[in-house]
């Protein structure tokens, strides 16, 4: 390298000549920072306007032989002028001395410099609060109580990036931290959207602002979910994701921040352009993201080459997928359980608590592929546990002798269908199931009479769609972060006192005349497919009994149809009974219409109520849903 000529203004530039070409590295052995491969001076100062006593020294020098030239040229411009070169480095500024003047050029070559530090001087920062790892353990206590709440955050994910197909999966992979060693990993692997930079850094980070307006087509709204649900599971998670411009990966581990006094999450983005994948240089430089991707490669379960056969799980198309490994454990082994072939189990077998519930059998509780079935109200994803598509239904459309009852509370309009399932009953079961949004938050929930015996209200089922009723001023809503319950408020006290008083209602008008052989032989009003292509629901044909195959398709029997037919509703009010030789009888017990009622006297509902039973109807309607 050439330097200008040997005055103050003509080197006021940065340790790189004029064509951009590098000049020598330095290295030290006591340097009480990190330095960066590149040093850029921001300025030559005169020497004696610096005060050296108050400030700690160290030293560096030239890296290797080939830089001794370049590093001789520095310090006689240095000594020559009496000049201190100016570096910031982060919030810190060096301060490179002039080396003796009696020294000779030659002997410069090798003589370690004095660089003096302190902090960088500036307008006053603003104290900012930063985050540390152990908040990462009290997230995960968000989901103590329930394994699964967890894993439906990632579902939610998934769903919210329109989604069709799902696949969760227990797979294997390496860990090299603390040693070498083959893990379970529970995976996440979705066609959705994927996310942009901007995407990706929003989930990983701790919390964003929340919308102003509640929208219905989304289910994420707090900014917490996914932290909450992968650190329940385990104590690290790798993302990859992939959308139409970039790619992109993350891992948030504890492993990794154990030790730090600051949360950091490595991400690394390239652009997809040709088919090339480039470093995105405008958003980080190649040794930030050379040293981020060494990070995941070093305490994620896949090295380089590994990662790079990951994405092509998704084909070139769009899509994310999760890999949460170090899983929680239960005593000795891992508090999930994949020894069922096709499904994933909460080891512990427990029943969450629930007021009045009395039967030990629930099996959503534990099962993943049951929670599943009916996690959302109107299910327009494909889900698969290891590797075998779950039978998702509308709760609603499966039930026997539906009643649909409607009430306007505080204002609000709801809707409530009630049924029976002889599969309940047998399990002795019974409750409302609360959506919020299209996804479930409570199950089971016991209502009326159903809290104070074990018998009122057996195998009666509820379904209600509250997204209405818990939206309230300036965007917020009455259900909790973790979407595993509501707010204690007056709506929802109003809400819970109307849903006892249809729910006895039904059972004294309804269900407890039946006599006992048509209560055992209760079947659901209709059957009900979805069409693994276009997702919509079919209504089967009550003469059909053959077996449906894992993947149905509208084409197929016995609907017979096609995927561009719009999809049906049904206005039900049949209960349907088998005699002791099995022939279906159908019996109508439609009532009459309800009359309007308001009721002064409780203030608290504040409710009109209506309740309508139909004959049955199938209704060509062209109503679809956004993510269709």
């Amino acid at each position: 390298m050439v330097l200008p000529p040997r005055t103050p203004k003509a080197w006021n530039g940065r340790l790189f000549n004029v064509d951009a070409k590098h000049i020598c590295a330095v290295c030290s052995s006591n340097a009480p920072l990190e330095l960066p491969k590149r040093l850029d001076i921001v300025a030559f100062n005169a020497a004696r306007a610096f005060d050296w006593k108050p400030l700690p020294l160290f030293q560096i020098m030239a890296r290797g032989e080939s830089d001794y030239r370049e590093w001789d040229k520095l310090l006689t411009f240095l000594v020559d002028h009496s000049r201190v070169a100016v570096i910031n480095v982060g919030d810190v500024q060096l301060l490179l001395k002039p080396p003796a003047e009696e020294n000779e050029a030659t002997k410069k070559i090798m003589k370690l410099v004095d660089v003096a530090y302190r902090a960088r001087p500036g307008p006053a920062k603003r104290p900012i609060a930063q985050m540390h790892p152990e908040y990462l353990t009290t997230l995960s206590q968000t989901h103590s109580s329930w394994l699964f709440g967890a894993v439906a955050e990632l579902i939610d994910n998934a769903c919210d990036a329109g989604a069709k197909r799902l696949e969760i999966s227990i797979q294997m992979g390496t860990l090299k931290s603390p040693e070498v060693s083959e893990v379970p990993m529970l995976c996440f692997l979705d066609d959705g959207l994927g996310m942009t930079h901007k995407d990706i850094v929003k989930m990983v980070s701790f919390g964003h602002k929340k919308p102003e307006q509640d929208d219905p087509e989304q289910i994420g709204r707090f900014g917490v979910g996914f932290k909450t649900g992968v650190m329940r599971l385990g104590r690290g998670a790798l993302v990859l994701t992939q959308s139409k411009e970039t790619r992109s990966m993350a891992l948030l581990s504890t492993g990794y921040n154990e030790g730090k006094d600051v949360l950091e999450v490595p991400i690394v983005t390239y652009t997809r352009r040709a088919g090339r994948m480039d470093i995105d240089t405008g958003l980080q430089t190649l040794e930030d993201s050379q040293k981020h991707r060494d990070v995941i490669c070093t305490y994620g379960p896949f090295d380089e080459y590994g990662i790079g056969a990951e994405f092509q799980r998704l084909a070139g198309e769009t899509g994310t997928i999760i890999y949460v490994f170090d899983l929680e454990k239960w005593g000795s082994s891992f508090s999930l359980d994949w020894n069922e072939s096709d499904d994933i189990m909460i080891r512990s077998r427990r029943v969450r608590s629930r007021p009045g519930q009395t039967s030990p059998e629930v099996p959503l509780d534990y099962s993943l592929r049951a929670y599943v079935e009916v996690m959302f109200l109107e299910p327009r994803m494909i889900v698969s546990i290891q590797g075998k598509k779950v039978t998702t239904k509308c709760l609603a459309k499966t039930l026997n002798s539906t009643w649909v009852t409607s009430a306007t509370l505080m204002g609000k309009p709801v809707q409530l269908t009630l049924g029976v399932m002889e599969l309940e009953r047998k399990r002795g079961n019974c409750g409302i199931f609360l959506y919020w949004h299209g996804r479930l938050v409570e199950s089971y929930k016991r209502v009326g009479n159903m809290v104070h015996s074990a018998e009122w209200g057996r195998g009666v089922i509820g379904v209600v769609e509250t997204t209405k009723l818990m939206e309230f001023d300036r965007g917020r809503v009455g259900v909790l972060n973790s979407k595993q319950g509501f707010e204690d408020c007056e709506m929802y006290a109003a809400m819970e006192k109307w849903l006892g008083e249809e729910a006895d209602k039904y059972w004294e008008t309804r269900v407890e005349k039946l006599t006992t052989e048509e209560k055992e032989g209760l079947a659901p009003d209709k059957n009900w497919v979805q069409c693994s292509k276009c997702l919509k629901w079919r209504v089967m044909d009550p003469e059909w009994h053959g077996q449906l195959p894992d993947h149905w398709f509208c084409y197929m029997a016995p609907y017979k149809g096609s995927c561009n037919t719009p999809e049906e509703t049904v206005e039900d009010g049949v209960v349907t009974t088998k005699t002791s030789r099995g022939t279906p009888v159908r019996k109508n017990t439609r009532g009459k219409e309800g009359s309007d009622i308001t009721d002064s006297s409780k203030p608290l509902s504040r409710l009109t109520s209506k309740t309508t039973t139909n004959s049955p109807k199938v209704k060509r309607t062209s109503k679809r849903t956004k993510k269709e």
